[in-house]
């Protein structure tokens, strides 16, 4: 069944961010992660490469951040509005 397919990525974006919500950084890392390195194409890869660039800003490493938000930036829609927004406040 490919619509439920379609869904996997969005569930383990949104599991990323009830692991944000528990303050489990590393978890939701890993979550994110595997939606942009599976599932580069989807829709919810932009938004992983934002929570991922904050992350590892939060974290000290302003490279990957930078990284992650610039491709975020790249995707269009909301956000890459955040993304770029992000980007000039904390770059």
């Amino acid at each position: 069944d490919t619509a439920g397919l379609a869904l996997v990525p969005n569930a383990i974006y949104w599991m990323g961010e009830i692991y944000l919500v528990k303050n489990d950084q590393q978890a939701a890392m890993k979550r994110f992660t595997q939606v942009v390195d599976t599932y580069p194409a989807h829709q919810k890869s932009a938004d992983a490469h934002y929570k991922l660039g904050t992350l590892h800003l939060q974290l000290g490493d302003k490279a990957q951040a930078r990284a992650h938000l610039e491709r975020a930036a790249l995707a269009g829609g909301s956000v890459a509005v955040l993304a770029k927004r992000y980007l000039e406040t904390h770059f």
